[in-house]
């Protein structure tokens, strides 16, 4: 499913092929994916909800977290694809990272925090990262490791330390980090500092 557009209440294909109304009592549509089977909505309330692509007939609701919970994360919503489903990035008063597996229907928070956690990437090596308001959370999804970097080494000047708006990594490994107000940083593992 491509090129879609909401209006309203009602999703629809820019090309008229699917069209689905949406029932937002109470709820705010935060983010949508979908695959060749599948349309997912994802909602403020932690939901998310499965259509079938292109008949539009509802699936599944399955929430991330309890109705208690919602003003922690109810906020923002980053999601980000995965073999088995999506990482999710929630904000509300508290920060936090959830998976949710397709296959099993199963939501699980991997990570959070007391504060605003700002973008996920999912790098490579099994590998994913998080900026923040300070430095950036390195995560390895093979082993459960967490590491928090606040302080940035540059070349030239001892530590740096900023918010980290964005990051990205490339083909070759390497981080590329959009700061607050100081620039855009770049690193590789094979480097020792930050240029």
């Amino acid at each position: 499913i491509r090129d879609r557009t909401i209006s309203g209440q009602l999703l629809t294909c820019l090309d008229r092929s699917f069209c689905l109304p949406l029932n937002l009592e109470g709820k705010r549509l935060q983010d949508l994916d979908a695959d060749e089977k599948n349309v997912y909505l994802f909602y403020n309330t932690g939901e998310i909800e499965c259509y079938d692509y292109p008949s539009g007939q509802w699936k599944y609701r399955q929430a991330a977290y309890e109705v208690d919970e919602r003003s922690l994360y109810g906020r923002t919503s980053l999601i980000v694809r995965c073999k088995n489903g999506f990482y999710q990035l929630r904000n509300g008063s508290k920060g936090a990272l959830f998976h949710f597996d397709t296959r099993s229907r199963i939501w699980k928070k991997l990570f959070g925090q007391d504060y605003t956690l700002n973008t996920f990437i999912l790098g490579s090596a099994g590998l994913g990262y998080i900026s923040c308001i300070n430095g950036y959370w390195k995560l390895n999804f093979t082993d459960g490791s967490q590491e928090y970097i606040p302080l940035l080494k540059i070349r030239g000047q001892e530590t740096l330390t900023t918010e980290i708006s964005t990051i990205f990594e490339d083909r070759q490994g390497g981080l590329w980090i959009g700061t607050f107000n100081r620039g855009l940083l770049y690193t590789h593992a094979a480097m020792y500092r930050m240029h």
